[in-house]
């Protein structure tokens, strides 16, 4: 086809075929290129269009058909033994569960019952407790004539204690007052018995034995040390007569 045959028609809407393109081939050869002549993309009097895609795709639909997919193979069916599998391993998975379940409600029993008995048996333990302290109290607050005789006992035992340390301290300095007592003991027995003896304890002994020099009431082996006396002590024995003076009956007295 001659490219100059297509000036006298009307414009149409066509698509470029193999023929179009060598004529505009050599309409180009024959022009020459050159900058002032302008490469034409169609003929004069000629409209292209881009083709449509999708008109490729359904020619080519329509040529090669497509076949339908074959239809999905049904599944198989599940038999007994499967079910009777199934089944079993649902039951044992709720036996586990259940057992489980039921160890921690059994524990959580277990130690509510374990913390009430402990908690009983701390509270008879207070209770006990309690009832001694409060007798204790009150057999402080209310002591019987016992507790106060024995308190008074051990008072007086102290005071004498106390008492004989302080007459000891009284004989070093100042021996002639046990002198006297002595002398005055030894008068309440008979001039006939000279035999006595006079039993002191060991420290008033020799703090009396000092005093003796020049003394010739009482001989000095008329003294004799007794560590059984108390300081302050004094015993007369003569036979079967034995007379004591002792700090402790004084501070009965």
């Amino acid at each position: 086809m001659n490219p100059q045959d297509l000036h006298g028609q009307e414009p149409a809407t066509r698509r470029l075929s193999h023929d179009d393109i060598i004529a505009l081939v050599r309409e180009a050869q024959k022009r020459g290129f050159s900058p002032e002549t302008p490469i034409r993309a169609q003929p004069d009097g000629v409209e292209f269009h881009r083709a449509d895609p999708l008109a490729r795709a359904d020619q080519d639909t329509a040529a090669h058909p497509v076949s339908p997919a074959p239809p999905p193979e049904p599944e198989p069916a599940i038999g007994s033994a499967e079910i009777d599998a199934a089944r079993e391993a649902a039951y044992l998975e709720g036996l586990a569960a259940g057992r489980a379940e039921a160890q921690q409600a059994a524990r959580a029993e277990g130690e509510r019952i374990g913390h009430a008995a402990a908690r009983a048996e701390i509270e008879a333990e207070l209770a006990d407790a309690r009832q001694v302290f409060a007798a204790a109290l009150a057999r402080l607050t209310h002591a019987d004539c016992h507790v106060i005789e024995g308190l008074t006992t051990q008072i007086a035992e102290a005071v004498c204690r106390l008492a004989s340390a302080r007459a000891g301290h009284v004989i070093d300095d100042l021996p002639e007052g046990l002198y006297r007592r002595v002398i005055d003991l030894a008068d309440q027995i008979t001039q006939g018995l000279r035999g006595a003896t006079i039993r002191l304890n060991p420290a008033d002994r020799a703090a009396l034995m000092r005093y003796l020099d020049g003394a010739g009431d009482i001989a000095p082996e008329q003294l004799c040390a007794d560590d059984t006396l108390a300081r302050g002590d004094i015993e007369i024995r003569a036979d079967s007569v034995r007379l004591r003076d002792t700090v402790l009956r004084e501070a009965a007295e």
